[in-house]
């Protein structure tokens, strides 16, 4: 007969992870909790924030921004996790604690997917924490653009409930998470802009590529259908709760990229605009080396950064013809102009080697062969 204490099951993990996440990022972040002092924003300083045509709920239904002559429209502020918790939190609460608060919405999005692949219980917690406080993620959301990891937080909920489904799966459960998924990745869209328009692909990607390898054997075309299906379901909802944010972006990043004419020298300047931002390649060793190209841009001794994120195109010609001509304008044809890291941490880095190579190991690997297939994905 078995006793009453043997019989008693585990308490689940669930509980625990954000508390957890809060626990980390607490410490981190613990300044924050001196009444004297805010977080440091460099996109949302606090008297920017304090500013009275800046205030919720009014903002909701459109802002007008004073700062010039009579002012102009700013547009309505969208109803999104970022601008609740200006509203709950105010303007001051709002510069202490909205980078703590959006890392730990990446954090529990990424361990929901995590858990959703089947991964170990402490997998996930690891690879949860990895999100919240890889300096790439870390850093941005401390120069004052946390709204991306809220971003990149939906859509890791939205793989998680893309995988959560099965051929066991109900169809009316399916379906809806299929739906919930698509509300997932228009938030994001809503909280990252044109970032958030670049994830939503991969976020369609992952779908189709889900439909083909993670679904019980039968026709690859059926299958494929199945999976367009579920994208056109997750457009749908995507643009149902975005509507505002897409109108904007085409607005103002699509419509500056095609533009109307479409001569070489039109098309040149579209392509620098859309382009200057973008990590170059070589910058790419950034992941692996912490620091290769510097930090930020007015780290002492000697330590700046040197690379070429933000820098105008016209600089490159302008060094490509071994300095012939006039220079351009620094003041508006960025010369540099960076302010985080890409680096991704040791631990990080040899956990992912060590996954691509249990991956490719055709005989005796830790992962079945569906998770193969994800990794290499």
């Amino acid at each position: 007969m078995k006793t009453a204490s043997s019989t008693q099951k585990p308490k689940p993990l669930v509980f625990w992870v954000p508390v957890l996440l809060v626990i980390v990022l607490g410490l981190l972040f613990w300044k924050s909790f001196l009444p004297d002092y805010v977080f440091f924003s460099n996109d949302n300083p606090l008297g920017q924030e304090m500013a009275a045509w800046h205030s919720l709920p009014a903002d909701y239904t459109g802002c007008w921004y004073d700062l010039n002559v009579i002012g102009s429209n700013d547009n309505a502020l969208p109803p999104t996790p970022s601008t609740l918790i200006f509203w709950v939190l105010g303007p001051v609460g709002f510069a202490k604690f909205f980078a703590p608060i959006a890392l730990f919405i990446l954090g529990i999005g990424a361990w929901a997917f995590f858990r959703q692949l089947k991964l170990a219980p402490l997998a996930a917690i690891l690879g949860a924490l990895a999100a919240a406080l890889i300096s790439l993620f870390f850093s941005d959301a401390c120069w004052g653009v946390a709204s991306h990891q809220i971003a990149f937080g939906m859509d890791f909920l939205a793989l998680a409930l893309i995988v959560s489904n099965s051929p066991a799966t109900p169809w009316f459960l399916r379906w809806s998470r299929v739906a919930l998924a698509g509300l997932a990745v228009g938030m994001n869209v809503m909280e990252a802009a044109d970032i958030g328009a670049i994830f939503s692909l991969f976020v369609a990607a992952f779908t189709l590529f889900h439909s083909l390898v993670a679904e019980e054997p039968g026709p690859a075309v059926k299958k494929f259908g199945r999976g367009i299906g579920r994208i056109a379901v997750i457009a749908i909802f995507a643009g149902f709760i975005a509507t505002e944010g897409i109108i904007l972006l085409v607005g103002t990043q699509i419509q500056g990229i095609v533009g109307t004419q479409q001569n070489t020298e039109t098309k040149a300047e579209h392509w620098d605009w859309a382009t200057e931002w973008s990590l170059p390649k070589i910058e790419t060793l950034g992941i692996a080396v912490p620091g290769l190209f510097g930090y930020r841009m007015d780290t002492p001794n000697g330590g700046n950064y040197w690379g070429a994120v933000g820098r105008s195109p016209a600089w490159d010609r302008y060094f490509a013809g071994n300095g012939q001509g006039p220079a351009p304008d620094s003041q508006y044809q960025y010369l540099r102009f960076s302010g985080t890291g890409n680096y991704a941490g040791v631990l990080v880095i040899l956990v992912a080697l060590w996954a691509i190579a249990q991956s490719l190991r055709r005989q005796n690997s830790v992962f079945s062969t569906t998770h193969r297939r994800f990794l290499w994905f």
